[in-house]
């Protein structure tokens, strides 16, 4: 059975305190880009299998020491295109970690050097339930598609495989492409501060990942019309099974954004 990685991202509400229908204003008509870089400092923490050897394995990295375990340069990246109540939105990471990985009770291989890159680009459409001064709160719908790879080096020393496979390196890795549907919203809480986020959920056993999840949640402050900063928390989850590749993950921990509007 996979353990649970702890990977993840920040439900935002960004619900309270929404206009009322009747005092909205006008619905715009032109276009506005949104395009926010960000660093998130992932934690994972959860288990994996690889082919039939060496057995489950468990990644455990926290994300206060991120910066000991990443194997390079992170890449991440929020956009979006909103032309009053509708919106197109898109999400993209990648991220390559490496840690030493454990098997049950260290029977079978004790010293085991684990990797995992994970790439996923979301696309998703959206329509404001609520919109006005006071923010915005969108109902969603799209796709994630996710790139999975995972290898492990066994390097040698005092468990079964150890003896048998030392120096020996196994990988797997998979492409697929989720259905996602969910809530993403803003709330202004006075002229520059405000509140902002999304939950989002899918997989729903579709490309047989059984459940995606992502919650981000974050309190920005606006320096002008075209440029904010925002400090949060994401947690996301992903439980997928295929062939020979098995990951129950969750990924998590605080992030900072870098908002430009035009």
């Amino acid at each position: 059975m996979l353990k649970k990685i702890g990977l993840v991202t920040i439900v935002v509400s960004g619900m309270a305190g929404l206009a009322n229908a009747a005092d909205l204003p006008p619905v715009e008509s032109d276009w506005v880009f949104t395009l926010a870089p960000y660093g998130w400092a992932i934690g994972v923490n959860g288990n994996a299998t690889v082919g039939r050897l060496p057995p489950e394995v468990e990644f455990d990295v926290d994300f206060s020491q991120i910066l000991n375990h990443l194997a390079a340069p992170p890449v991440m990246f929020v956009g979006e295109a909103r032309n009053g109540r509708f919106s197109i939105g898109s999400d993209l990471i990648w991220a390559k970690l490496s840690d030493n990985v454990q098997t049950p009770r260290g029977f079978f291989a004790r010293d085991v050097e684990g990797t995992l890159e994970i790439a996923s680009l979301t696309g998703i459409g959206g329509y404001s339930l609520w919109y006005g001064d006071g923010g915005n709160l969108d109902v969603v719908a799209g796709a994630r598609m996710w790139s999975v790879d995972i290898g492990l080096d066994i390097k040698g020393e005092r468990g079964l495989l150890d003896d048998l496979l030392g120096g020996h390196s196994f990988g797997r890795g998979d492409t697929w492409v989720d259905p996602v549907v969910g809530l993403k919203g803003r709330a202004n809480i006075n002229e520059n501060f405000y509140l902002a986020g999304w939950g989002l959920i899918g997989g729903f056993d579709v490309s047989d990942d059984k459940l995606m999840w992502d919650v981000m949640g974050t309190v920005g402050y606006d320096f002008n019309d075209l440029f904010s900063m925002t400090l949060g928390y994401r947690s996301m989850g992903l439980d997928y099974r295929r062939n020979d590749l098995a990951i129950d993950a969750e990924f998590s921990g605080p992030l900072i954004g870098f908002v430009f509007n035009f």
